[in-house]
């Protein structure tokens, strides 16, 4: 599947992100698996259809917005003062988890 969805990359039209969005349904996931399972266990086929159908629906919204904040959250990312202010955060936890003396002074103990 990877070969055919890296020739759909860079995704610049609606039809290439329908394509990709298909092949990445294929994607093993634990809790599709276990709906499937479930659904293969309901007796009729058209029960096991109508539990995939309410798993796939209430699942859509929360992909859709898993997206939609990646999308945002990149773009904050890209921001040189976001960056400088998280490399400035580990190098200070970095020297905050240093052992020493000043650990009384900086953790209270």
């Amino acid at each position: 599947i990877q070969p055919v969805a890296s020739r759909l990359l860079p995704v610049t039209s609606l039809p290439r992100a329908l394509l990709l969005g298909a092949l990445w349904g294929w994607l093993p996931c634990g809790l599709v698996y276990s709906t499937l399972i479930w659904s293969a266990s309901q007796g009729s086929a058209i029960d096991s259809a109508l539990l995939m159908l309410g798993f796939g629906l209430g699942t859509w919204p929360v992909l859709l917005a898993t997206g939609l904040a990646a999308e945002r959250v990149t773009a904050v990312l890209r921001k040189r003062s976001v960056r400088m202010a998280g490399g400035l955060l580990v190098i200070l936890f970095g020297i905050w988890t240093l052992p020493g003396p000043h650990q009384h002074w900086l953790m209270g103990h």
